[in-house]
Formats: structure tokens, sequence, C-alpha cells
């Protein structure tokens, strides 16, 4: 019906203003940096670092006490948000307001001066105070985490699980574009099946402090500065499994090794001009994406995290059986298995047809030890 339609019409309509909203500050780029440069200008913290601002907003997460949007300290007004309530606030839209006409009024004195900064749908009191209030919703949320411990931790939490996780998929990454030489040096295909991001180990950033003098030992025996990474396994793959992933490691850093006739934008390409008069075409530089790669120490097998093989992909990497521990599997009945790549059962024997490092065969041997121990219990 024609009412269906309408109503059809102005939820889509309403679906695209919201998203709209979200992603607005990435459509003023311009507007951006000097809107956040005139917010943080304002609560008086603009000279301070990220961890010394928020704990200075945080001081002031309730506003003053007497609801007086802004105080004079040391000769400076200093605005003193309300970041414990809505973002309609009385005092914290009266902060907004007073950030949109601060901006338009700059924008205006530099335009007068030939010095203007703005694009014409920046200089748009809206959107200013789309985007103002969407960096407020921000800094509240970091605010209140800083002035709550618990927050606070489970902040550090969150980000420390996104900094993993990206360093799993870049390793990941690499493993897949090491699968076609593996695949032809042990004749077997489909490998490729078995690599997930969340079946990886962790690469922890270390921190020799908290770093017992066993574990720093071991990184000091397998020459890994303090700036490397410390690489912590998982108790539910198999010691074959384990084999793999570190040959795949292996052929990736046979392959970083430069080759001395190919540039970093690409191999050279034969000139299709010569002979011809006449300019000769543009070409596009090809550029190769930078590999961080950072050297890892392995802790030992008993410091394992327990993080069961649960992929996060929309469609989940089902883990074959014989990438798990026989151990780990019979304690946990109701994980869930695939049949295939037989090939994998004794892998860690015939990994020895690989170039694996010192440090890897030790352990490889070490994992191999726990494990049987493992089962023997």
């Amino acid at each position: 019906s024609l009412r269906e339609e309408v109503h059809t019409t102005t939820s889509k309509s309403q679906s695209k203003s919201v998203s709209a909203a979200k992603n607005i500050s990435n459509q003023h780029p311009k507007l951006k940096p000097i809107l956040h440069k005139k917010v943080l200008e304002m609560c008086g913290v603009d000279m301070l670092g990220q961890a010394d601002r928020l704990k200075t907003l945080a001081q002031y997460q309730h506003g003053l006490p007497d609801q007086r949007p802004s105080e004079e300290v040391d000769g400076r007004i200093v605005w003193r948000p309300a970041w414990s309530e809505h973002v309609d606030h009385t005092v914290n839209i009266r902060f907004l307001h007073s950030i949109v006409d601060g901006i338009m009024e700059d924008e205006k004195t530099k335009h007068s001066q030939a010095k203007g900064e703005l694009d014409d749908n920046d200089y748009v009191s809206t959107t200013i105070m789309t985007m103002a209030k969407s960096y407020w919703r921000m800094l509240a949320s970091d605010i209140r985490a800083m002035a709550d411990p618990q927050g606070q931790a489970k902040r550090k939490d969150r980000i420390s699980d996104k900094r993993h996780c990206s360093r799993r998929g870049q390793i990941a990454h690499r493993r897949r574009g090491a699968m076609e030489e593996f695949e032809k040096k042990f004749g077997v295909q489909g490998a490729a099946a078995m690599i997930d991001s969340d079946f990886g180990s962790d690469n922890q950033t270390i921190d020799e402090e908290s770093l017992s003098e066993d574990t720093n030992m071991r990184r000091k025996e397998q020459d890994v500065p303090t700036n490397g990474w410390k690489r912590v396994g998982l108790t539910w793959r198999s010691l074959d499994y384990v084999a793999f992933l570190r040959i795949l490691d292996a052929i990736h850093k046979q392959q970083r090794v430069v080759d001395p006739q190919v540039s970093s934008s690409g191999p050279a390409q034969p000139d299709s001009t010569a002979g011809t008069s006449g300019p000769a075409p543009k070409r596009r530089k090809m550029t190769k994406k930078k590999d961080n790669f950072m050297k890892s120490f392995d802790v030992h097998p008993s410091q394992m995290e327990d993080r069961p093989p649960h992929s996060a992909k929309a469609k989940p990497t089902i883990p074959f059986k014989t990438m798990i521990h026989e151990t780990w599997l019979l304690a946990h009945p109701g994980q869930q298995v695939v049949d295939g790549m037989e090939w994998l059962e004794g892998f860690y024997l015939r990994a020895r047809e690989g170039e694996l490092s010192r440090n890897d065969w030790a352990y490889l041997d070490e994992l191999a030890e726990f494990l049987a121990s493992d089962l023997d219990n």
C-alpha cells in the first residue's frame, strides 16, 4: 500500500541519516583536527599528553559544584563539561554551542585575511555541532573509564585484546602467503583450510619487569630483544599442528630475503615504447605492503593459554581433528571438529625435512615432552 511504501522510504531515510551521522567526521577531514584542538583548548588540556589529559578531565567528570560551565584558571577561562551526564545536559549544550561559535568566528576572521582553512561544506553550524557531539561522547566514554578503576582495567583489556588480534591476523596472512610453497614442498593440498587468526599464538609485548627470572632467561637464550614479542601457545593444539605452523613461518622468513633484481616498486617492465616516437606512457607505481616482522621468543609450554579454537569469522573455521591434541579433545567432548588432513598426523617427524631454526626445534622438542607427560597423566 501507499502508506507502507511511505513508511519503508522513511525508515530507509532515517537509517541512512543515522549512518551518515556516525561517519560524518571522516567526511570533513579539514574540520576534524580543528574541532578536536578547539575542544581540548577550551578544556585547558591542549598542552598535555593523552594519559594526563584524560586524568585531568576525569577530575571534573561531574562538572563544577555550582553547575557553572566554566571557571578562570591562571587568567584563562577553562570549561568544565559534565562528562558524567548526557551530552544534552544544560552545561554540556552550552559548552558545545561555544565550540561551534568559536570555530565559526575563527574561520570568519581567517577568511577575511585570505587564510581560511575550511571548505564550504565544513563551515556549517549544524555540521560542526554534530561532529562536536560525536567527539564529546568519545571523550566522555574514555573519561568515565579513567575515573572508574574497573572500567579502566576493562578498557586496557579491550585495547590489549584488539592488539593481539591484529598481530594474529598479520601472522595468519603471512602463513597464507607461504602456503603455495609449503604444499609444493610436502605434496599436500588444501592446507590453507587450517589457517585462522583465532588459532594462532598470542604475541604479547614484552614487559621485562613482569617477566620471571626463568622466562627472561629464555628470552635471552632465544636472542630476542626487549622490544620483541613474547609468544604464548594454546593448550588445544597438537604437536603436529604447531610444527606445521612453524614450517610456514620458516618459509615466510625465507621469502623475506630481498631479490636484488626486484625493487620495492616491483620488477622492471619491458619498454613497450622502444623504437617509437612520443612520450612514454605513465606507469602506476606498485609498492609492496610493509612487513612489520618482530622477533618472538617462546614461553614454557606450561604457560600456554587455554583459549579454545573458536573462530570469529562470519563463517567460522571448524578445526580438523588432527589439529587438536588428543588429551584436550577428550576433556572437551563438545568441541566441533571435522575429519580430513590425515597427512598432518605425524607431521612433527616429517617437519625435519623443513628448515627450522634451532630455537624452533628446541621449543617443538620441549612441547613434545610436555604433551607426552600430559597424555601419561
